[in-house]
């Protein structure tokens, strides 16, 4: 516990700095994060890693370099040159390299630098400065919350859970519910009184955002646990003390981040 802590206490500041800074500086951090959590991912799965590492990163560089000007028909470009590039190589290489290679080292790519590429995207978006920040206590303040409330109310498995990590409980999903709902309205209280960035829904919008980015963080993290289970591992790496591998820690991220794009997409409105 106290090595979780701490490397909290160190890791976020960190985080937060790239955050605050944006732009290109954002997009290095997020870029490397991405790279060794797609390294993780691809050993846990047991590929061939020197084509997987190769495709994955090489197809990374690429995306991160054009995501800050990328538009909708660049997405479907890099998308449809990187799977033929795939299947071309399986062709020749056919003794070496097998499908259960290319699926895995496109699905990698996908599960790892598409989903986290949206925290960038997110923080470029017009509100970006503060909705950003939603993706991260969305996730961490549920995790957080359902794992005291687990630890001190928990009675009843959580039925999505029971077989994918026994160890949830249904009180501990619903604290980190409320958890994340509370943390995000005290954010939006917090930056009107005192940090003024500027926002696009009232109060009671953001704590229903909150919930239900509450409910995706708790969802990529039965993701992650159902893809450990299935190769009998409890940690993708062991890179951060405590937490494990750069997937342990960012799994809730790599669903709330492409939440709080969509629902900005969706309803960009302005506050009178």
């Amino acid at each position: 516990m106290k090595r979780r802590i701490l490397s909290g206490f160190i890791g976020l500041p960190v985080l937060a700095a790239f955050i605050i800074m944006g732009g290109p500086w954002l997009l290095v951090i997020i870029s490397l994060l991405s790279a060794a959590a797609m390294a993780e991912f691809y050993k846990t799965a047991g590929v061939n890693r020197v084509f997987a590492c190769t495709a994955g990163f090489t197809a990374t560089g690429i995306y991160y370099l054009i995501l800050a000007d990328i538009t909708a028909r660049l997405v479907l470009l890099l998308i449809s040159v990187f799977i033929l590039i795939t299947l071309i190589i399986l062709v020749i290489f056919n003794t070496k390299i097998t499908f259960f290679d290319c699926e895995i080292t496109l699905f990698g790519f996908f599960y790892t630098t598409f989903l986290m590429s949206f925290i960038y995207l997110v923080r470029e978006n017009n509100y970006g400065q503060f909705y950003v920040w939603l993706i991260v206590i969305s996730a961490w303040g549920s995790d957080t919350g359902a794992f005291f409330s687990g630890k001190y109310l928990g009675r009843r498995p959580m039925p999505l859970g029971a077989r994918l990590s026994p160890k949830k409980t249904l009180e501990g999903a619903l604290g980190g519910i409320i958890s994340a709902g509370l943390l995000t309205a005290v954010y939006h209280l917090i930056n009107q009184k005192f940090i003024y960035m500027e926002t696009a829904h009232s109060l009671f919008i953001i704590i229903i955002l909150g919930i239900l980015l509450a409910g995706l963080a708790q969802l990529g993290d039965l993701a992650a646990s159902a893809i450990k289970r299935n190769y009998d591992i409890k940690d993708y790496g062991s890179i951060i003390p405590g937490h494990g591998g750069i997937l342990d820690r960012f799994d809730s991220i790599l669903f709330t981040a492409p939440g709080v794009y969509i629902f900005l997409s969706l309803f960009p409105w302005r506050v009178p």
